[in-house]
């Protein structure tokens, strides 16, 4: 996985970015990797209400723009809220929940742990 990111206080740094991004391509080229297209996305991260139009492109197309991405295990919003993250957690803790009480549903009570919502 490749991350790239910019600080971008003006107009000009959107530019340098594009170069960073035909950077990366070229060195994937070079290095006959392919570069799965539909995997790059764009996020901007901020917490300003205007929207951004973002139009970057790697090998002639536009990459994909995106409000949530996982990375290293952890859901990162555009908006750096953490509300997606926090359902993903409850989420998996139900999960694991509804497994121990399957589970366990056969143990004497002498055995079964008290779990209660």
């Amino acid at each position: 996985m490749i991350v790239v990111y910019r600080e971008m206080p003006s107009p000009q740094n959107e530019a340098i970015f594009q170069s960073d991004i035909d950077f990366i391509t070229k060195w994937a080229n070079t290095w006959q990797m392919n570069l799965n297209l539909e995997k790059c996305n764009i996020m901007s991260l901020t917490r300003s209400k205007s929207e951004l139009d973002l139009k970057y492109n790697m090998s002639g197309e536009f990459l994909g723009v995106v409000s949530c991405h996982k990375y290293l295990g952890i859901l990162i919003q555009d908006d750096l809220q953490w509300d997606s993250q926090v359902r993903e957690v409850k989420s998996n803790a139900f999960k694991i929940l509804g497994l121990l009480r399957r589970n366990l549903s056969s143990c004497s009570n002498m055995n079964r742990p008290i779990v209660r919502l």
